[in-house]
């Protein structure tokens, strides 16, 4: 078999291709509704270009790796048979996305889900070595066992089994402290009382959800538009103000416009 290799557009609009020898992904990989792409036979490189397009689904049966942060929008995915993934790299999906888990196996970077995570069999682990996320829009249904590194539950839906964080309850590199929403016009604000700040974060109040240490050593703090791309805080311009003994934390993003801010403990290098 002749080894695929795609840095432009590669659509599958309807019926089912398969995949029976090794192949790099980068691009644009488009699926239709109705179209499946299903990796059958090699092993298969997802290449840190490549984006997906379309609502069809991808099937997953051979080994994968990822050479960086994929996000499968709102194609839904099969991880199935000698399905194994190398490459520390996020993997995401959006509202409308799904992705299934058939097999016990280990995701060795973060998960973060915005559509539907799905493990239907009470007989499978799946793990995730980072952090898994689940947003707003996201689902969890589990009949199986989900152990993570950390959870970050930003509002989504849990049907059956809750993930199990792996070595306790403690926040962790990786773990998300806080998340900011924009409701409105304007700054973006954080208030909390410096008297109450630390060397550095504190454990005990990052669990709880507490900002008032949050900010105390900025250094070990990233922020993400996108739960993606991760930037040092100190990337961000703020403007500190202090009302009654309370400081107020303005960020200032220009021109941007997210529609959120997600803050979590900085990745050590040798993470």
């Amino acid at each position: 078999p002749i080894p695929l290799v795609n840095t432009g557009v590669f659509a599958v609009e309807q019926g089912t291709l398969q995949l029976h020898a090794n192949a790099t992904l980068g691009g644009l990989v488009r699926i239709e509704a109705g179209g499946i792409l299903s990796f059958v036979g090699g092993n298969q490189t997802l290449a840190s270009t490549l984006a997906f397009a379309g609502q069809g689904t991808l099937i997953i049966q051979r080994p994968v790796s990822v050479e960086g942060p994929i996000h499968f929008g709102e194609i839904s995915v099969r991880f199935e048979g000698a399905a194994t993934v190398s490459g520390s790299f996020a993997l995401s999906n959006a509202s409308g996305g799904e992705l299934h888990v058939n097999k016990t196996m280990t995701f060795p970077g973060d998960l973060n889900i915005g559509g539907l995570l799905k493990i239907a069999n009470a007989g499978h682990t799946v793990t995730v070595s980072g952090t898994f996320t689940l947003t707003s829009t996201g689902t969890l249904e589990n009949t199986g066992s989900l152990r993570a590194g950390s959870f970050n539950n930003l509002g989504g839906t849990i049907i059956g089994n809750p993930p199990q964080v792996i070595g306790g309850d403690a926040p962790v590199s990786g773990d998300v402290l806080l998340r900011l929403d924009h409701t409105s016009a304007g700054d973006w604000v954080v208030e909390y009382d410096k008297a109450d700040s630390t060397e550095g974060l504190s454990e005990a109040q990052a669990a709880q959800g507490d900002t008032s240490a949050f900010f105390s050593a900025s250094e070990c703090v990233e922020f993400s538009f996108d739960l993606i791309t991760w930037q040092p805080l100190l990337n961000l311009t703020v403007v500190d103000t202090v009302q009654d003994g309370t400081t107020v934390r303005r960020f200032l993003l220009g021109d941007l416009e997210p529609s959120f801010i997600v803050f979590r403990l900085a990745r050590r290098p040798e993470e």
